[in-house]
């Protein structure tokens, strides 16, 4: 993702914690891409809704962010998660951060340096 300011964004309160990551980690190329953004990826080229785009996730998987996605105040990191909801998670609405590059080992360092 490119150091773009700010973004607003709207999610279902059902898309889960992984699906957030997932658009965060696609931000650049939705947004450069806007054919991919909605529903015009499933249409054909006579425009009908016809093309199917089966995408499976190779068994046992598991894709390594190198960002996290955490709440300003009170401070929490939400970790990629399949099956927790923002709802779950967040609630009905956040304003959420994402930090690149972060890894546990500097979270600690940060908090052991105040």
């Amino acid at each position: 993702m490119p150091a773009v300011g700010r973004i607003v964004r709207r999610f279902s309160a059902e898309t889960t914690v992984e699906e957030l990551y997932a658009f965060v980690e696609c931000y650049d190329i939705l947004t450069t891409n806007p054919e991919l953004n909605g529903e015009d990826e499933k249409r054909g080229a006579d425009g009908e809704a016809d093309v199917d785009l089966p995408a499976e996730k190779p068994e046992d998987y598991v894709h390594q962010y190198k960002f996290r996605i955490a709440s300003p105040i009170p401070r929490v990191v939400y970790e990629p998660d399949e099956k927790a909801t923002l709802r779950d998670r967040i609630g009905k609405s956040g304003n959420l951060i994402v930090e690149l590059g972060a890894t546990d080992y500097e979270y600690d360092s940060e908090s052991e340096s105040k």
